[in-house]
């Protein structure tokens, strides 16, 4: 394959001219062999004349050309065969090297880019997470902040349905008394008691039924006039004990109106009303923490779905990290191995180049050589049947 397509040849003029010099040398050589010899011994042979001793030389001198560039074109063919093959396992390698290469590098960007998406994915679910966290923080807060409210709500309300009761049974007891002052000392003890109560009907927006009935005599009337009673007696440094006898009290005329059968109506309403905010409380409370125990299990379900998109994440990405390192691995490789396939098919090809031109050139002088010698043999064998000595003169 890589011996010669063309082969330089010398134009047909100078072909003759070297033909002819080589002819007239070898005639020239051969009279100055033939005079040397008619002084010497004397003729013998045709075959044992200089001219024949000169074409016997030549001729030897043409077989062994011939057998050197015989000889030369089996090396060189042997020499181009190993190019042949060499530069032919080596384009494959190269090929295959190149491919593989390609191969790699988008194995590699795929790994990459599998290890950023789950990168984002595990940020992004950690983000989620601590989001939903904090939402469950705010929730418990909201959540401890309502239940504080509503157990201070109920204990104030059960307070105030167990004084309404203790008062309202203290009022029927005493309905046989004579004189309003004696139902209003049934009011005494628990005086305060029920003033909360009606403090907190007016903080809770219940109106009582003497209230809402637009009497100006009632609970507060009355409650009024213990107080100021109990003011003054605090205020003279007297106390009630538990086993003295109750002081006989003075009742304004203005008293005289209300009637323990009205307080016992308004106490009644209250506790009614007390009993319907509290059965309300307790109904908003029950709402309020099924609502919260509902978020709650919701985000910590959301919380475990982004736990086990983290997990799974991880794992991919813990591939995507061992695929990138064999792969680069064997990127590295790959393309250390192509980088010497080429290089090593680079010079081959150069140094087959180079003998292919050096053979070529070879084969053209030693032909020109050839060609010579067999003009001048031509020449020479004309001469000796020509009588040479008479040519020559």
């Amino acid at each position: 394959a890589l011996r010669r397509a063309h082969r330089p040849r010398r134009p047909p003029a100078m072909r003759r001219l070297a033909a002819t010099s080589a002819a007239l040398l070898a005639a020239r050589f051969a009279g100055t062999a033939n005079a040397a010899a008619s002084r010497g011994a004397g003729n013998g042979a045709r075959d044992q004349t200089p001219l024949g001793k000169v074409v016997t030389l030549l001729s030897d001198l043409k077989v062994k050309l011939t057998d050197e560039g015989e000889a030369e074109a089996t090396t060189y063919d042997r020499f181009a065969c190993f190019c042949k093959d060499t530069m032919a396992e080596r384009s494959a390698a190269v090929t295959e090297g190149t491919s593989t290469k390609t191969t790699l590098e988008a194995t590699l960007s795929d790994a990459l880019l599998e290890r950023t998406d789950k990168d984002t994915a595990i940020a992004d679910a950690e983000k989620a997470i601590a989001d939903l966290r904090k939402e469950i923080q705010d929730l418990s807060a909201a959540r401890r902040t309502g239940l504080l409210q509503y157990e201070k709500a109920e204990v104030d309300l059960t307070a105030a349905l167990q004084g309404l009761e203790a008062a309202i049974r203290s009022l029927q007891a005493a309905k046989t008394a004579t004189s309003a002052a004696a139902s209003l000392l049934a009011l005494r003890p628990m005086a305060a008691t029920l003033r909360r109560a009606v403090d907190l009907a007016d903080a809770l927006g219940i109106p009582s039924a003497a209230a809402a009935q637009g009497s100006a005599s009632g609970l507060s009337s009355a409650l009024a006039l213990l107080e100021q009673r109990q003011r003054r007696r605090g205020a003279a440094g007297v106390s009630l004990r538990a086993d003295e006898e109750p002081e006989v009290l003075e009742v304004p005329t203005s008293v005289y109106d209300f009637s323990s059968d009205s307080i016992i109506s308004t106490l009644e309403d209250l506790r009614t009303k007390f009993k319907d905010k509290k059965t309300e409380l307790d109904t908003q409370e029950t709402t309020d923490r099924s609502e919260y125990d509902s978020l709650v299990q919701t985000k910590e379900g959301s919380i475990g779905e982004h736990e086990t998109t983290i997990e799974t994440a991880q794992s991919e990405r813990a591939d995507a990290v061992k695929k990138i390192a064999v792969t680069s691995q064997d990127l590295a490789t790959t393309a250390s191995q192509l980088l010497d396939d080429q290089q090593v098919l680079a010079e081959v090809s150069a140094k087959c180049n180079e003998k292919a031109l050096l053979y070529d050139k070879r084969v053209t002088a030693r032909t020109d050589e050839l060609s010579a010698l067999s003009s001048a043999l031509q020449i020479l064998e004309g001469m000796g049947a020509a009588k040479p000595q008479a040519a020559l003169l």
